[in-house]
């Protein structure tokens, strides 16, 4: 019987080393691209919104029903009397001279300056509109009439909040009524607050539509900086359509602000 016999030679236990290196080295490569993956997996980029209380990332927040909070700009905007609004020093149309431009409407810090004369009513049987889309549902009135599509309401000095209540008689259906503030020495925007309605349009929330007797609705803010002027702009419901032509016929109610310091 003929037996083989292998030598253990130097040459092959370093090819077994060098074979068990090559496994080792393998395991290695594999777990760490598993775990490469795995933290992959786990270290996807997460979404959080810039306000706990603004989950959908709106640039604002609800406050209560009818006021939001645009937390960027500090600005409060409001669109019914809510606990906030309320705040605000009321403006007296009570002294309002027919016929005058609104400067004989003042309390002794404030008066407000329109482009056009107005006509004050008080019916009292008459319904404003409800509370709280307003502040008093038999108040009196100013009504003025304006050949532009752009109206102005300046203050005597700047303020770092206003509300106003808004309604227009005019016959037109689906005109936009946009509301703004502006600090008129520098010309510029405050970039919230405000906003449009359509005139015979939906009631946000409420029966009656804008446009109709007992229609009125409030545009309010509150900034941290002040301004000086409102401008109400009648437009077209199509952004290229032409400006409508006047006269439009608009009337005011429920004045409040807050001074400047």
């Amino acid at each position: 019987m003929i037996k083989f016999y292998f030598r253990r030679t130097e040459t092959n236990i370093n090819m077994k080393k060098h074979f068990i290196h090559s496994l080792v080295a393998v395991g290695l490569l594999a777990t760490l691209n598993s775990c490469s993956k795995e933290e992959q997996v786990d270290l996807k980029p997460v979404t959080t919104s810039a306000h706990p209380l603004d989950p959908g990332n709106f640039g604002y927040y609800q406050v209560e029903t009818g006021e939001n909070y645009h937390y960027i700009d500090s600005i409060s905007a409001f669109y019914q009397a809510t606990k906030n609004y309320l705040k605000m020093k009321p403006l007296s149309l009570e002294k309002y001279k027919n016929n005058a431009l609104l400067d004989s409407v003042c309390n002794k810090d404030l008066a407000l300056y329109f482009e056009s004369k107005g006509k004050k009513t008080h019916d009292k049987s008459a319904l404003w509109a409800v509370v709280p889309r307003v502040t008093a549902e038999h108040p009196s009135i100013v009504t003025v009439n304006s050949a532009d599509h752009i109206f102005t309401i300046k203050m005597s000095k700047m303020v770092t909040a206003i509300g106003l209540e808004i309604n227009s008689p005019y016959k037109g259906i689906g005109l936009g009524v946009t509301v703004s503030f502006w600090n008129s020495k520098l010309n510029q925007r405050v970039p919230e607050g405000g906003g449009t309605r359509f005139l015979n349009g939906g009631g946000g929330g409420f029966k009656i539509n804008f446009g109709k007797p007992g229609g009125a609705h409030i545009w309010g803010i509150e900034a941290t900086k002040p301004f000086d002027e409102v401008r109400i702009t009648f437009e077209s419901p199509i952004g290229s359509d032409p400006s409508p032509t006047g006269p439009f016929d608009i009337s005011f109610s429920g004045f409040r602000y807050k001074l400047a310091k």
